[in-house]
């Protein structure tokens, strides 16, 4: 009994171990590729996905970091696609205020476009600053 449960301790260490290098090595192998014309999602240990966003259909840039990514200089960017009214995100990467940065300068008329959103939204009443009615043109 004592050497059934050896190879059962060795076969769970063993385990153990394969199933944290292949995380680390998931870990390692996502990242984001950022292009004049592109951005890249590439993840994928043995099986490679690669999802493409060309940055001309990109509406809106918006930055989201918490109180620990501040300190620590990690965030999230979120995109906006409005010809098929769906978000994408750029998750957890390291300074991501670069990055926002960049996407802005690299983004064909987004300030002209962030400057017409606003010009659509309207506040209701001082008082009551939650609520946004948007204009239907």
């Amino acid at each position: 009994m004592d050497r059934f449960n050896r190879y059962v301790f060795v076969s769970l260490v063993i385990a153990k171990i394969a199933m944290s290098i292949y995380i680390i090595l998931e870990w390692l192998n996502e990242y984001y590729e950022l292009t004049h014309a592109m951005i890249y999602h590439r993840r994928g240990v043995f099986f490679k996905k690669e999802e493409k966003v060309p940055l001309s259909i990109i509406w809106q840039v918006e930055l989201s970091r918490g109180i620990l990514g501040t300190l620590l200089n990690y965030g999230t960017i979120d995109l906006f696609d409005q010809r098929f009214n769906k978000h994408m995100s750029l998750y957890l990467i390291h300074n991501p205020l670069r990055y926002f940065r960049i996407l802005e300068d690299l983004i064909p008329k987004l300030e002209e476009r962030r400057e017409t959103i606003r010009e659509h939204v309207l506040e209701t009443d001082e008082e009551d600053e939650d609520h946004l009615i948007f204009k239907q043109d």
